[in-house]
């Protein structure tokens, strides 16, 4: 037996999320990754260190963020034979399609790339949707964080439409077009991003329900502090609190997502901004939600 130890390096990506540590093992299963039979390790936090008692013989160590996107959240340590302590380290990159995945530090080998570089091809492509609270982080310093500010101006009623969706919002928002195809629109205060996803029945079966589909981004994106609800219109609703960094001050954001599906689409609305002011704004974003229509 020998000694591992892995420190997390503390890193502001996926900082809310825990990672699990599997190492191959022929006689306990917890999990099945790449086709290995693995016993779990622990979890690491960000910033956080742990030591643990491992085989002697050459062995996988796998980190992954949960047994939904283990097959492409996923990064591999190979392990020769040997009685000396190990000492791994390593942190969670930002690659918002495969879920901000930990990677090990000092690990570039042809092996390891390859391991990689099939992970990624294992990325449904439901998950391109799922990721996007990830992306939500960066929409901040995208808007030069324009949605902390209040606004003086009177606000009228004005239409905007992203494929079979349309949603009355106010002429204070202004378009912006994101290079992934989805919609952003800001004002002063909020910023609102909608997107949309397939059910090809490939990744999506077409008898998704709107509910199992939040349930889905919540799960991939391990938004421990979200729960699915609804409004009392009966949209699919729920919200991610988290921490941005902008010009080096920490600013707190809260995401609103309503979730809802049209034949064989799912229309994703998310609405961001400061907490204290989505609160106040709460009546108005329901009315908004309450416009949607579809074609």
């Amino acid at each position: 037996m020998r000694e591992l130890t892995v420190k997390r390096t503390k890193r502001f990506t996926a900082c809310a999320m825990s990672v699990k540590l599997y190492v191959t093992d022929k006689e306990v299963c917890d999990s099945v990754i790449n086709g290995e039979n693995c016993r779990l390790l622990g979890t690491l936090r960000s910033g956080e260190e742990k030591t643990f008692e491992i085989t002697g013989e050459e062995c996988s160590v796998y980190a992954v963020a949960d047994e939904l996107s283990k097959s492409f959240c996923v990064d591999r340590y190979r392990l020769t034979a040997s009685s000396e302590p190990v000492r791994l380290s390593g942190h969670n990159r930002l690659r918002p399609y495969q879920g901000n995945p930990f990677i090990f530090d000092d690990n570039d080998g042809e092996g390891a790339e390859e391991f990689r570089r099939k992970s990624r091809a294992n990325r449904p492509k439901a998950f391109i949707i799922a990721s996007i609270v990830s992306v939500a982080v960066m929409l901040a310093v995208i808007i030069g964080f324009a949605v902390i500010r209040g606004v003086a101006n009177r606000e009228n009623p004005k239409v905007y439409t992203y494929g079979d969706l349309s949603i009355t919002l106010t002429d204070k928002f202004r378009v912006d077009d994101m290079p992934d195809g989805r919609l952003r629109v800001y004002s002063t205060q909020e910023a609102v991003i909608l997107s949309s996803e397939k059910t090809d029945g490939e990744y999506l079966s077409p008898d998704t329900t709107a509910q199992k589909y939040a349930e889905l981004i919540i799960l991939v994106n391990s938004l421990e502090d979200s729960t699915v609800g609804f409004t009392e219109n009966g949209v699919v609703t729920f919200s991610h609190s988290y921490t941005s960094v902008y010009e080096g001050e920490n600013i707190r954001l809260e995401s609103d997502f309503y979730i809802f599906k049209n034949k064989n689409v799912f229309y994703i609305i998310e609405i961001t901004g400061n907490p204290e002011a989505m609160a106040k704004r709460e009546q108005t974003q329901l009315e908004w939600i309450k416009s949607v229509e579809f074609d």
